[in-house]
């Protein structure tokens, strides 16, 4: 296959791309040339691009966040809980669920306001607070 002129791609789906999505455009055995340009439907940070396509023909949404999963680190500071967790997992959002004494886990999770672009939060206490639970998930 020899690539040449201008390759253009669009999204036609109804639902974002996200970090994984994999297109194979081409499959030959030998690829040569290059397009003069590449125009690809635009992501949202932290996601960008990836060209494979003089390799095996392909296209893949990376992300430059880390996508291993790690720990919530907690502390108090008065009346506050202090959550934290590493830097590079921002874009990762912070889940929340209150919940009546006894429970225990359910559905009800909203994400906390912003906290993809964080890597931290100070949560007041509150005391009529029965259970609150608290996780990571990406994206």
């Amino acid at each position: 296959m020899t690539y040449g002129g201008a390759l253009v791609v669009t999204n036609i789906g109804t639902n974002a791309l996200q970090w994984g999505d994999t297109f194979k455009l081409f499959s030959a055995g030998g690829r040569t040339g290059n397009f003069s340009t590449t125009n690809l439907p635009p992501l949202g940070a932290p996601l960008y691009w990836t060209n494979k396509l003089s390799v095996d023909g392909s296209l893949a949404v990376a992300t430059s966040v880390n996508t291993t999963p790690t720990n919530l680190l907690a502390g108090l500071s008065g009346t506050n809980l202090n959550l934290s967790w590493p830097a590079d997992h921002a874009g990762w959002r912070l889940l929340v669920q209150t919940n009546p004494a006894g429970r225990g886990l359910g559905t009800n999770w909203f994400t906390w306001p912003n906290s993809t672009s964080l890597n931290a939060v100070s949560v007041p206490l509150n005391r009529t607070n029965a259970a609150v639970f608290f996780r990571l998930v990406y994206p």
